[in-house]
């Protein structure tokens, strides 16, 4: 018997696919990295690291710690409110396909 966080594997099978399951996160994980930092290469541009310097290419790890910190918050004028972005997290999703852009209300990378 295998255990993971709570979960107990009894079957090869249930090993099997949680393996596959990792690898496959794994995979998209590094494919996310490749194609941001392609991006930033081909942009000639970079993001703050740790200590504020900027660094092409960022780690992935790096990216959704800026990311971190994105939340609603009511505004005066919009009584739906709105979604808060630094500069920072605005760049990054530039990046993203059109319809996150759109909600998140960034601008398309330039």
């Amino acid at each position: 018997m295998w255990g993971v966080g709570g979960v107990s594997l009894k079957k090869e099978c249930q090993i099997m696919a949680l393996i596959t399951i990792m690898a496959m996160a794994l995979l998209v994980y590094a494919l996310a990295e490749e194609r941001l930092r392609e991006a930033l290469a081909a942009l000639k541009q970079g993001l703050p690291d740790q200590l504020g310097r900027m660094t092409n290419p960022p780690t992935l790890r790096w990216i959704f710690q800026l990311l971190e910190n994105i939340h609603w918050q009511p505004h005066e004028h919009d009584p739906g409110g709105m979604i808060a972005l630094t500069e920072d997290q605005l760049w990054i999703i530039s990046f993203f396909p059109p319809e996150a852009r759109r909600y998140y209300g960034a601008p398309e990378a330039t």
